[in-house]
């Protein structure tokens, strides 16, 4: 009886140290995929995710966009109210974001103040129209830096992908070209890319 206890209590043991590591591995596995100010899908677990939607878009010749953004004017905002302040805009910028895409998007801090989305079964058009949703809800919040509410807008660069021709990364080359086109035409904006230049075409209802 006695033995019987002791090999018991030595697998309750076993069993605890189990789940302890298996929630350790657990945590270890998010911190590996997950920006640690933001909270956010990381750089690398973007990459990991975005190249199995691209390959199924290929596969099944669906449509997938990306937009990338950064934050307008970042820079002066950590100068004039310092890098406290600005790490609270980028975790503000991550929140709403968050709440503007769908499960199925899939949406990283991409470095610095710049953030990118991956969004399957949606046209350029589709993608434009939810750029210009975020972008708009974000600069209609507003963050409060030494008693003051300031406006944090964003400048944005929409890009579909070819189906018989493209790469994820010439697909996110060509979001960031748009992106470039938003920023000289004045920031807080957004473009899509086209083989001469970045437009901003009428926008359509995304489902």
């Amino acid at each position: 009886k006695k033995a019987e206890d002791e090999l018991h209590r030595a697998n309750l043991t076993i069993e605890v140290a189990n789940r302890e590591l298996q929630q350790a591995f657990g945590r270890e596995q998010l911190k590996a995929r997950t920006d640690e100010l933001t909270r956010l899908n990381n750089r690398r677990y973007f990459y990991e995710l975005s190249r199995k939607l691209f390959n199924l878009a290929r596969r099944y010749q669906t449509p997938l966009s990306v937009f990338i953004f950064d934050i307008d004017h970042f820079k002066q905002i950590n100068d004039k109210y310092g890098h406290q302040f600005g790490d609270t805009v980028l975790r503000h910028v991550a929140q709403v974001i968050s709440e503007h895409v769908r499960e199925t998007d899939v949406l990283a801090r991409y470095g610095g103040e710049e953030f990118i989305v991956t969004l399957p079964n949606t046209t350029v058009h589709e993608a434009l129209a939810a750029a210009e949703h975020l972008r708009k809800g974000i600069s209609a919040s507003r963050e409060i830096a030494n008693g003051r509410k300031i406006i944090v807008t964003i400048s944005v660069g929409v890009a579909e992908m070819m189906i018989h021709e493209d790469t994820l990364d010439r697909l996110i080359q060509r979001a960031d070209q748009a992106l470039y086109t938003a920023k000289n035409a004045g920031r807080n904006c957004s473009r899509f890319f086209s083989s001469d230049c970045a437009y901003l075409p009428k926008a359509s209802k995304r489902q």
